[in-house]
């Protein structure tokens, strides 16, 4: 065999064997330093691609999650304004029923009548006062309010919730009622029953919207469980994989090394040839 002192070509080899091999070994220890299997565009551009729109899809997802939940609580502001309304209009009821007897001495009539009209100015300013940084809820001027419950620009990724609820003892018909008689109060017996029932129809209309709500919630959970496991899928390193695959390429670059340290004798026998030691 020839030898050689200008062309070490068994050392070149082994050199250039020994820098495939390092740098495959330096990108699995990347990938199971970082946990991601694409650690730059190169190394996969379709899946590099797919990992940037499924990301975008997570992001849009849990925003309109969160869009979501910023509804209902619009939606539960509502709700217990109306329920504090209704708890008001059956303490009128009780009043009417008392004050609709005979008997009742004219001090504690005017107490009863005083406390109804005090319940029905309550009534007013809790319809006012129910409000969405600054969206009227109760008092019948709220308007439509469209929500993107959705990660795309759909008419199904919208939902509208109507508004325009009346809450006021006007919007309830309830706005002239008094207590100060016996037929007064017979009266406003069938009044606040209508009230009552207005709010309970209220009530239907932002709990069915709210359930509306949370079955969207629901989907787009399932939705973004979904495109996260997409997304690990093309992004996540295999560390049960990837740890074997490192490891096999530190046994080939430690061998390697030994072999590039074994082809660089071969200059030490040429010295040897010409007398050296």
């Amino acid at each position: 065999m020839a030898i050689s002192i200008l062309t070490n070509l068994p050392a070149l080899n082994a050199t250039n064997n020994l820098d495939t091999v390092t740098d495959a070994y330096n990108k699995s220890l990347q990938r199971l330093s970082t946990g991601q299997r694409i650690t730059s565009v190169s190394d996969d551009p379709s899946g590099a691609a797919r990992v940037s729109g499924l990301t975008v899809q997570v992001s849009a997802i849990g925003q309109a999650k969160q869009n979501v939940q910023n509804a209902n609580s619009i939606i539960n502001v509502a709700e217990g304004g109306l329920n504090e309304v209704n708890n008001l209009l059956v303490r009128l009821r009780e009043l009417s029923v008392a004050a609709a007897s005979e008997e009742i001495a004219p001090g504690e009539r005017d107490s009863i009548a005083l406390e109804g009209n005090s319940i029905l100015s309550e009534i007013d300013r809790l319809a006012q006062a129910t409000k969405f940084f600054g969206h009227p809820l109760l008092n019948g001027e709220g308007k439509p309010m469209e929500f993107q419950v959705g990660p795309n620009n759909s008419e199904f990724d919208r939902v509208t919730f109507t508004g325009g609820m009346n809450a006021t003892t006007s919007g309830l018909g309830v706005s002239s009622l008094n207590l100060y008689s016996p037929d007064d109060a017979l009266g406003s017996m069938d009044d606040i029953d209508q009230a009552l029932q207005k709010v309970r129809g209220m009530r239907s209309q932002t709990g069915a919207f709210s359930a509306r709500l949370n079955s969207i919630e629901n989907s787009l959970n399932a939705s973004g469980e979904g495109v996260m496991h997409a997304l690990s899928l093309t992004r996540d390193t295999d560390y049960a994989k990837e740890s074997t695959q490192s490891l096999a390429l530190d046994v080939r670059r430690r061998s390697l090394i030994a072999v590039l340290s074994h082809a660089n004798l071969d200059g030490q026998a040429a010295l040897k040839l010409l007398g050296g030691s």
